[in-house]
């Protein structure tokens, strides 16, 4: 669907077809609830982690010692707390982790596989997928694929886009991915 909204019109101007068509854009599609779940399960929780760290500030090209320290809170203390209490309830969890976190943080994605965990692409640099063009979307979403596979040494299973649902984002075709959070 092509966005046809007039921008110089305030949302509490926009005509019903306008506004119902942003809405229909995002709608779920098919119910995804099986018949039963294993085990005979009443409900089924899924748990998920992005272990962003210095990517956001990065990606705004912001350098400063605060803003980048935040990040390294996450990575230091955070995550191994997070990784010893799911270990300890053994709980499965998925991480969606950016390209670049990765490599700054290669035992940490090490750890997340060796933990039977989840491994998801979370972008390359947390970078703002719905101002880049399709090429360039899909060429940071192949290099996170690469960066995380090679250093977890299990291909990603999913994507979640990192600065909201993209109108371009498609799992590259030369990939298998179980799922994404984001597929449009």
């Amino acid at each position: 669907m092509t966005d046809t909204t007039d921008r110089s019109a305030e949302p509490w101007q926009w005509d019903e077809p306008t506004w119902r068509g942003h809405v229909e854009r995002v709608r779920a599609g098919a119910r995804l609830v099986p018949p039963s779940w294993p085990g005979g399960a009443r409900v089924a929780v899924a748990i998920s982690f992005d272990p962003d760290h210095e990517t956001i500030p990065l990606r705004d090209g912001e350098t400063r010692p605060g803003k980048l320290a935040q990040g390294e809170y996450g990575a230091r203390v955070a995550v191994p707390k997070i990784l010893r209490m799911l270990a300890d309830h053994r709980v499965p969890a998925s991480f969606f982790m950016p390209g670049v976190s990765a490599l700054l943080h290669p035992d940490e994605v090490e750890a997340y596989a060796a933990g039977g965990h989840e491994i998801g692409v979370h972008g390359w640099i947390h970078e703002r997928n719905m101002l880049l063009a399709r090429e360039d979307e899909l060429d940071l979403t192949v290099r996170a694929i690469e960066t995380l596979e090679k250093l977890s040494g299990v291909r990603p299973v999913g994507i979640r886009t990192p600065a909201g649902t993209s109108p371009t984002t498609r799992w590259p075709s030369s990939s298998s991915s179980a799922w994404s959070t984001t597929r449009p």
